[in-house]
């Protein structure tokens, strides 16, 4: 309890958790009752019920969903017209890791928040079915955006790792490789910054405690529209 000791005392500026999930509120209500920003590693919670406890809180709450801080999303997200957008499919999948929370929740985040972030607005329309693995959970999704639709594979079931985002557009098609950090559209590779996303991710945290502009990865309500469509998919397939 030694990050205790130093927000008691008011011994640094902010705090970044990441410790297991079933945890994370517990510690953000403290800090954040003491008025910390936080950065908290994905979920930020197993049940938007339980991260909903976080809402009367005011200093900044940064979930680390990495792909909404690599430089292929922001560049999607500042290039691109929602109305644009044909459809969306991506991929999440790897062997392992076998937790004991389920890979809805482990995966999904990824993948699920891509299509939140576009829309600002959860799926109007919400399909899921599990298929088999030889070990661990592998799920196929359809999330339905008022006639948009986002295709989605994840899973810990598999053989090979991947991380990849399509987004289909009357321009042509994105494709986003995560795995090797680059961005192509029509077979022509988007020259982009060399910067990971975690270093993304944590240059944002530190501008967002020194100067508190909005950035729709820090609203709140994204992270509750998330966790809600993860349990909702949960339950379809279950």
């Amino acid at each position: 309890h030694n990050w205790k000791y130093l927000a008691d005392f008011q011994l640094c500026d902010a705090f970044v958790i990441a410790t297991p999930p079933d945890s994370h509120i517990e510690i953000a209500e403290y800090l954040l009752q003491r008025n910390f920003p936080i950065m908290v590693e994905k979920p930020l919670a197993l049940s938007h019920q339980e991260a909903a406890k976080l809402l009367p809180y005011s200093p900044a709450i940064l979930v680390n969903h990495q792909h909404l801080f690599s430089n292929a999303f922001e560049y999607l997200n500042s290039h691109l017209q929602l109305s644009n957008i044909l459809s969306i499919f991506s991929q999440g999948t790897g062997w392992g890791p076998f937790r004991d929370y389920s890979p809805i929740f482990d995966y999904g985040p990824h993948d699920v928040s891509f299509g939140l972030a576009f829309w600002k607005k959860s799926p109007k329309v919400i399909e899921a079915r599990s298929f088999q693995a030889m070990q661990g959970s592998n799920t196929k999704l359809v999330l339905d955006y008022e006639g948009i639709k986002h295709y989605c594979v994840l899973g810990n079931g598999f053989a090979e790792k991947r991380r990849e985002l399509e987004v289909h557009t009357t321009q042509g098609k994105y494709v986003y490789d995560g795995l090797h950090h680059t961005l192509h559209c029509n077979n022509q590779e988007i020259p982009l910054p060399s910067t990971l996303p975690l270093h993304n991710s944590c240059r944002a945290f530190i501008q967002q405690v020194q100067e508190s502009k909005y950035d729709v990865r820090f609203d709140f309500s994204l992270q509750l529209r998330l966790l809600k469509t993860l349990e909702e998919i949960q339950k379809i397939r279950s």
